[in-house]
């Protein structure tokens, strides 16, 4: 009775099954008794997750794991990550990659591309940070605003910070630079797709893949088609309420 008590009481929190490749629930949301959300994977090994309100990333490639991932800027005061460099490496890598060429894309006049510019934005409307925030909570903190407040260069650091460096790592570089090129392409596009309520689902193709792209308010939402589909999720805490971006 013990065992069944504390299962009840962790369950509603934190909840992973592998269940094949079953359709997993759409995100839901809930105010009591804390503000939560549930970041579902797709298709694949069918992961859900509750969690404090912040922004939930997924990665979901084709054949493989899905990656379901909470970032949030709300870490206690006195909760220190332990080597914020480490933390921050892969991130900053990442852009360092894209400005200096050595990822393939053909982005144009991305020097803005660092953190900096982001905590800069983000400080600037008076959000705060935890003691050494990381490139993540510094991230989901710029999400974490208003769609119609967002800017389109900020908007593309954030969303390359939180799908650069994983979806490199779950694919290849092709992959990582044809969505650099996407989303580096038309920035005012995309940011105004995250502005608005029902925008239409698009395809492009950009060499041998096509981005469907059924982005909406406060959520990016892309199905990249190659050799392999590639499913990739940032929702913010401003998509809170509605269930999958496109609907």
């Amino acid at each position: 009775m013990r065992r069944l008590l504390i299962f009840a009481l962790v369950f509603p929190m934190i909840f992973c099954i592998f269940v094949g490749s079953l359709h997993a629930q759409d995100e839901q949301c809930r105010t009591n008794p804390t503000p939560q959300c549930q970041c579902a994977c797709r298709d694949v090994r069918s992961v859900v997750s509750f969690a404090p309100r912040g922004t939930c990333r997924i990665i979901e490639p084709g054949g493989g794991a899905c990656q379901l991932r909470w970032f949030d800027a709300a870490r206690p005061k006195d909760e220190k990550v332990l080597d914020p460099n480490a933390a921050a490496g892969p991130y900053r890598q990442f852009l360092d990659r894209v400005r200096s060429g050595n990822l393939p894309t053909k982005a144009r006049d991305i020097s803005f591309l660092r953190v900096e510019l982001l905590e800069e934005k983000v400080k600037g409307r008076g959000i705060e940070l935890p003691p050494g925030s990381t490139p993540t909570e510094t991230a989901a903190a710029y999400l974490s605003l208003d769609p119609n407040e967002l800017e389109p260069e900020p908007l593309l650091v954030a969303l390359l910070i939180l799908l650069g460096p994983g979806v490199s790592a779950a694919t290849n570089d092709e992959v990582a630079a044809a969505l650099v090129d996407y989303l580096a392409n038309e920035p005012k596009i995309i940011l105004g797709r995250l502005q608005s309520e029902r925008p239409e689902i698009v395809s492009v193709r950009t060499g041998s893949l096509e981005f469907r792209d059924e982005s909406a308010r406060g959520c990016l939402e892309l199905v990249i088609s190659g050799s392999r589909p590639v499913t990739l999720m940032v929702k913010s805490p401003r998509a809170a309420g509605r269930s999958r971006c496109r609907e």
